[in-house]
């Protein structure tokens, strides 16, 4: 995470993702390497 998670502070919602190939949607706070957590598939996309 490193500096970019702790200027983002507590105030802001925590980005929701999409998975491209199963259509989940999940929070995740990195915005690098996102992997789906239900499928697995690395095709995510900002929801």
């Amino acid at each position: 995470m490193g500096i970019l998670g702790r200027v983002m502070g507590g105030s802001e919602p925590t980005p929701k993702y999409q998975c491209s190939a199963c259509r989940e949607v999940f929070e995740s706070e990195t915005t690098e390497g996102l992997v789906c957590p239900v499928c697995g598939d690395h095709n995510v996309n900002p929801f």
